[in-house]
């Protein structure tokens, strides 16, 4: 496969890609928007992946990927069609979610199973972390009437912002992406040692961490706040799985990079104080609230609340299997257009599928995390490349539990990601004829 691959022209090659790696950048800049486009992208790559195997080309998926992806699809075919036969109003809406989505990331994962892909790859995830925090930022100035409007670009991404006293409030949908890109930029900067040659220099990666920083604490959200102070540690416990060569490698690039991200965090709070009259003590009080789910004043904690205990009660009527895909709690309705849909999305998959289908679903999550840590264990270059992207997929995992960003199309990358990096891993450990593993510096390697 791999020599066919190099018979193929460079511009043949280039052209093949590019449909990929411009959808890829959409979803990351401007998710939740732009669909009619990302369709047309979607089924041009789709075909650069499938047609090749019409003239016996094999397609490079692991048998394992492939046996997880069927359990996860038959899973979903079960509960949705579960949800139709409850008549669920949903279920027909979140069967992309569940069945054809993971279909179609599989299929993805096969077509990206080389080294040269995998990099470009995260070299683009980077730069589309900050190309989001530069429109983020334009759209704040902006709206203070720092930037003019013929400076300014407005994209289709639900964009508002408020400015309280002591901090600012702002929405905008790409923000997710840097609920990954940024805990991804942190362990990147403190374990990928300069010997590694890294994918992005490291200049860029302090640039963009700087300004994803900088838009999560100006964008006064609670989740990104708690990603922002949870993500150093989990680099630091994550790091104890690596091989003790890439530890010993990194301990002085760690260190180097803890102070820098300090003083980063100290010269952005002094900013936000100067430019927004940015309050410690309003951040705290802020997020304190969040956390007040019995009072009324406090909407988004008090309706967590009644979407918890609303579910809870539904789900312990049948405990096994819930109520199936696309079910409507009796007692909370947040969205009137998507009823079944809430923002406390893992007890929602367990009110949805009950223990079984929750325990299948948690488990393909689990199966990730042991064969990253196997990666790192392994001492292979694979394992340095999975960890910050098991890093930033725990921290979007921990925003994902109140708000299900996971239930959408552009965002479901983000468990895909790392399972792309498995199967290249298992792939060249199990055929290394055909995918030669990726040789490590030598400056980097005991």
């Amino acid at each position: 496969m791999q020599d066919q691959e190099t018979q193929t022209s460079p511009l043949l090659r280039a052209l093949c890609r590019l449909p990929g790696f411009t959808l890829f950048f959409l979803m990351l800049f401007v998710p939740s928007a732009y669909q009619p486009i990302k369709a047309v992208l979607l089924l041009l790559v789709l075909l650069t992946i499938v047609l090749p195997l019409l003239w016996g080309r094999r397609l490079a998926l692991h048998p394992k990927i492939a046996l997880i992806t069927l359990i996860m699809v038959l899973t979903g075919i079960c509960f949705v069609s579960y949800g139709l036969i409850s008549a669920n109003p949903g279920a027909l809406r979140v069967s992309t979610v569940y069945i054809l989505w993971p279909i179609f990331f599989t299929l993805f994962v096969a077509g990206v199973a080389r080294m040269e892909l995998i990099t470009s790859l995260l070299k683009l995830l980077v730069m589309a972390g900050l190309a989001v925090s530069l429109y983020a930022l334009s759209f704040v100035l902006h709206s203070r009437g720092l930037l003019p409007s013929y400076l300014y670009i407005e994209l289709d991404q639900s964009q508002r912002v408020g400015f309280y006293e002591g901090f600012s409030k702002l929405n905008l949908a790409s923000l997710a992406t840097l609920m990954f890109v940024v805990p991804f930029l942190l362990a990147t900067l403190i374990v990928w040692p300069k010997e590694l040659n890294p994918p992005i220099s490291r200049f860029w990666q302090w640039v963009a961490v700087s300004f994803g920083l900088l838009i999560l604490l100006l964008s006064g959200r609670r989740a990104m706040w708690i990603v922002v102070a949870s993500a150093p540690v989990v680099v630091m416990v994550y790091r104890c799985f690596l091989a003790r060569s890439f530890r010993d490698a990194s301990r002085k690039t760690a260190t180097r990079a803890l102070l820098g991200l300090v003083a980063i965090l100290l010269s952005t709070y002094g900013y936000l104080k100067i430019a927004y009259d940015f309050d410690i003590s309003a951040v705290y009080a802020e997020l304190e609230a969040g956390f007040e789910f019995t009072s009324e004043a406090n909407e988004s904690p008090f309706a967590r609340q009644q979407q918890f205990y609303s579910m809870l009660g539904d789900w312990s009527t049948r405990p096994l299997v819930g109520l199936g895909h696309g079910a409507v709690s009796r007692y909370s309705i947040r969205n009137e257009e998507s009823p079944w849909a809430y923002e406390l999305s893992y007890l929602a998959l367990l009110f949805h599928t009950g223990i079984v289908g929750l325990t299948i679903y948690v488990s393909g999550i689990i199966w990730i995390y042991i064969q990253g840590i196997r990666m790192m264990r392994s001492g292979d270059k694979l394992g340095l490349f999975i960890f910050p992207l098991l890093v930033g997929n725990t921290c979007f995992l921990i925003a994902n539990a109140t708000n299900p960003y996971l239930e959408t199309y552009d965002h479901i990358w983000v468990v895909f990601f790392p399972i792309a990096l498995i199967n290249l891993w298992l792939l060249q450990r199990d055929y290394p004829a055909e995918f030669p593993p990726a040789p490590i510096a030598e400056s980097i390697v005991p």
